[in-house]
């Protein structure tokens, strides 16, 4: 794997999860071309068959098509931007 392409492909496509047994989830990735990648991923807490969807529906919905890399950089970026305090506005004195 090269430059954050799988297998050479233009982009990723769809993104299931299965849920695994001890805080692990089986992630799928189904490629543009058809190629199948699956990771299993630790986790620090279970999570729920519906969470489960809604974190496959999300990435399908927000990064069909993306290499991998640049899929990584953005759901990083956006976390952080969820994690930082609200910026206030303050009226000048």
């Amino acid at each position: 794997m090269g430059a954050g392409r799988l297998h050479g492909d233009a982009g990723a496509g769809a993104y299931p999860f299965f849920a695994a047994l001890g805080g692990r989830v089986l992630a799928v990735l189904v490629t543009q071309s058809g190629v199948v990648q699956d990771r299993v991923l630790a986790l620090d807490h279970e999570l729920t068959h519906t969470e489960l969807e809604t974190a496959a529906r999300y990435l399908n919905e927000n990064f069909r098509g993306w290499l991998i890399e640049r899929i990584r950089a953005e759901v990083t970026r956006r976390f952080e931007l969820e994690q930082r305090p609200p910026i206030t506005r303050c009226s000048p004195l």
